[in-house]
């Protein structure tokens, strides 16, 4: 983990002599340190008063990525950067829009969303070189106008790494489907034709689709 190594300074003066040792933290960890040291009479020192604004005895050291997960209503949340889209989530009810965070080592520091169109499916690379301008602070949403859209994530740590993911196709469709029925009047002494036309309208630039007749 580290090695000492002397600088003699001046060989006639030996006291004059500079002991180093590096130190290398390289597993992802919060670490709290200390130092402490002793001369060959038995002297030993006192911790060292370091005048910095950062304490240098605690530090951490996280190479991993946050983890993220997109929550919308009460589905089961999107924790993952898909590659394909469905359109597959419908409700007929207003519903809030969150992410979830968290990190096994340093806090998280920032997110960040962006909600585009359902026809929209950007790639990573493409989701990557978004312009800071583009995304939105996060903090929950509530979705309560008939829409149709995804969801994209971007959460930072406090050691600047950063993480994506983004949900399936959602889409709040409030109108229900109409129907319209044709049949002969009278009496029929034979088989009647009936006529029955269902039709899922359009209403605030989305229709969820018939799911059964």
């Amino acid at each position: 983990m580290f090695s000492w190594k002397d600088a003699v300074v001046d060989i006639d003066n030996p006291d004059l002599t500079v002991h180093e040792a590096t130190i290398v933290f390289d597993t992802d960890a919060n670490y709290d340190w200390s130092i402490s040291y002793k001369d060959k009479a038995g002297n030993s020192s006192e911790m060292p008063i370091v005048e910095a604004e950062e304490n240098p005895w605690k530090f951490t050291v996280d190479t991993g990525a946050p983890m993220g997960s997109i929550v919308v209503g009460n589905w089961e949340p999107w924790d993952d950067f898909l590659d394909t889209i469905t359109l597959g989530w419908w409700s007929k009810v207003a519903f809030d829009v969150k992410v979830e965070t968290k990190d096994a080592i340093s806090p998280i520091e920032e997110i960040w969303y962006l909600k585009t169109d359902a026809s929209v499916l950007l790639k990573l690379d493409e989701v990557e070189a978004l312009e800071e301008s583009e995304w939105t602070r996060y903090k929950p949403f509530h979705v309560e106008k008939e829409d149709a859209f995804m969801v994209y994530a971007k959460v930072m740590d406090y050691a600047g790494n950063i993480s994506y993911v983004h949900s399936d196709g959602v889409m709040l469709d409030f109108v229900a489907p109409g129907v319209s029925l044709s049949a002969p009047s009278g009496v029929s002494n034979g088989s009647v034709r009936i006529g029955v036309n269902v039709s899922d309208p359009v209403s605030g630039g989305v229709h969820s689709g018939l799911e059964s007749v």
